[in-house]
């Protein structure tokens, strides 16, 4: 969870109740603490860029997937497509 320090306490609390139920989150967040594992690298490492836009873009769906789990069922999925 060292990964997640900059998080709400309330959003890893979510995290945490969210992996212990959900494999597929739970693999999600594996994979960013796995990446976030990686740093720091040197400025100069040409791989530093991927990781961080694969951080941001991992991070960015935990934070959904928390929201929308926080939203309870029925809520919408903001990225779900409207047609």
């Amino acid at each position: 969870m060292e990964a997640f320090t900059h998080f709400r306490p309330e959003a890893r609390d979510a995290l945490q109740r969210l992996r212990a139920t959900d494999p597929v989150f739970d693999e999600i967040v594996r994979d960013y603490e796995t990446l976030a594992g990686l740093l720091p690298r040197d400025a100069s490492d040409p791989a530093l860029a991927d990781i961080k836009h694969s951080l941001a873009a991992l991070e960015r769906e935990i934070q959904a997937h928390i929201s929308r789990c926080a939203a309870g069922p029925g809520a919408s999925d903001p990225g779900a497509s409207t047609r």
